[in-house]
């Protein structure tokens, strides 16, 4: 802990650095009790998926990463994403234009699976490039489609934010009365950006170029609802 300060942002960035490039065992240690922050790092380990304390000390405590990689593709964690991510979406704009607060708050929670999600899919891709033999296990041999998978998984982790922010600003606007024009065009751009959502991923994982290209097109679509509403 002396090598960081004490500095918890800073040692929040490197656990999780640790967690996503592969690391299976992480311990923090101090030359003094760490009494004052061991609650914080167990919050910290909290959001990844799999690390449990196996070992701890007035000086020290270590995590273990306990998910078999071999048992967890990357494809089924983009898909789990992908499910989630979208409904997030879907499910702010909802809360937004009905003014459903409860919605808003539990949307805001969702954010947090999706961000663990993230993080064990490049966990899981970064394993895949340091062992061969994992790659093949998991048919992640291709570093360009790993490359695109990274991509992708950046990608979902960004909508899911931008959903909680959607979400975040439906609990700031409480009382607020829009134009029902607005919020029906807010609602259609919504639908659409939705179902684009699902062909774009489903143009990914069956790398149907023409129906990605599809999906671009129909950003024009988006455009105009942005620029012309009715």
């Amino acid at each position: 802990m002396e090598e960081y300060g004490y500095d918890m942002k800073l040692l929040n960035g490197c656990i999780k650095s640790c967690y996503m490039q592969g690391d299976d065992i992480i311990e923090i240690a101090s030359k003094k009790p760490m009494d004052s922050i061991k609650k914080q790092v167990k919050n910290i380990f909290s959001e990844l998926i799999g690390a449990e304390l196996v070992d701890e000390t007035a000086t020290s405590m270590t995590f273990r990463i306990l998910v078999d990689p071999s048992k967890i593709t990357p494809d089924s964690l983009m898909r789990r994403a992908l499910t989630l991510t979208t409904t997030i979406q879907r499910d702010a704009i909802k809360s937004l234009v009905e003014k459903n607060l409860d919605l808003a708050a539990e949307v805001s929670s969702r954010g947090d699976e999706a961000v663990r999600l993230y993080r064990l899919m490049i966990r899981q891709l970064s394993l895949a490039v340091r062992n061969l033999g994992l790659a093949k296990e998991l048919d992640l041999e291709s570093v360009p489609d790993n490359l695109l998978r990274a991509v992708g998984a950046r990608d979902m982790s960004r909508l899911a934010y931008h959903g909680v922010s959607i979400a975040k600003q439906a609990l700031n606007l409480k009382g607020y009365d829009f134009d029902k024009t607005i919020m029906d065009d807010l609602m259609r751009m919504s639908n659409t950006v939705y179902d684009m959502q699902k062909q774009s991923y489903q143009a990914f994982f069956k790398e149907d170029f023409r129906l990605a290209y599809e999906v671009v097109k129909t950003m024009g679509k988006v455009c105009l609802l942005y620029t012309s509403p009715s």
